[in-house]
């Protein structure tokens, strides 16, 4: 009989310890992006169910087959549950039994109530500045941050682009448009702008080099034109 290859007890013949690719969890302050890479990364494969406490073997307690193949399942969620910790973590729930009670540990060590952990990325948000980054690096620090808000939200954002607008460019123009742009577009004009503001910053730099005085007289080259005033 063929395999039910979208069962939750599949496993397929190339999986092994590090088929799951997720950074490592270093603690609490990336256990909310870890958890959140695990569960794709899960799901992808079938196997969240393992973790949320969906898919039990006591499901299957009459089927030794399925039994057996719940047996083999769990210890290979488990394994890569643990290739994505840090060592130090890994050794903490290294004689857990069950993917599930593996999940509940960290996610009762590392999870930080919702009010807490809102009020620190609000406090982040409220610091965050562009310096000296580029506008698609700032942008990407600031989306990070508003994403993981909203998650938070128990009521749906009626609309928060105007206050994403505000907090992400403070620039006139932008402010200036009626309606207001999504963020995305304004990341766009903002990228534009600072691809031209480096390109008259270079080309300023070039006429400063190229201005040139001598006893005979001052004498600047602009491009192709040369202006020469004569004593």
């Amino acid at each position: 009989m063929a395999a039910d290859t979208n069962s939750p007890l599949y496993l397929h013949p190339n999986d092994g310890s590090y088929t799951i690719s997720v950074g490592k969890l270093t603690g609490a302050a990336d256990y909310k992006s870890w958890r959140r890479s695990m569960e794709i990364a899960l799901t992808a494969k079938k196997k969240i169910g393992f973790v949320l406490g969906t898919v039990l073997r006591s499901t299957y307690a009459q089927d030794s087959v399925k039994a057996d193949q719940w047996d083999t399942c769990n210890p290979m969620v488990i394994t890569w549950i643990h290739a994505c910790l840090s060592d130090t973590i890994k050794k903490s729930v290294l004689y857990v039994n069950s993917a599930r009670e593996t999940w509940v540990q960290l996610e009762k060590r590392f999870s930080m109530s919702n009010g807490s952990r809102k009020y620190k990325l609000n406090r982040d948000l409220y610091k965050l500045r562009q310096n000296n980054n580029p506008i698609n690096v700032y942008y990407t620090s600031m989306t990070s941050l508003w994403e993981e808000i909203d998650s938070m939200n128990v009521l749906p954002a009626v609309t928060e682009t105007s206050a994403e607008i505000r907090n992400f460019a403070m620039r006139t123009q932008l402010l200036m448009l009626t309606p207001l742009p999504t963020v995305e577009s304004a990341c766009s004009m903002l990228q534009q702008e600072e691809s031209q503001r480096e390109v008259l910053n270079l080309s300023g730099s070039k006429l400063t080099l190229s201005a040139m005085y001598s006893r005979g007289g001052a004498v600047v080259h602009t491009n192709s034109e040369t202006l020469e005033s004569i004593r």
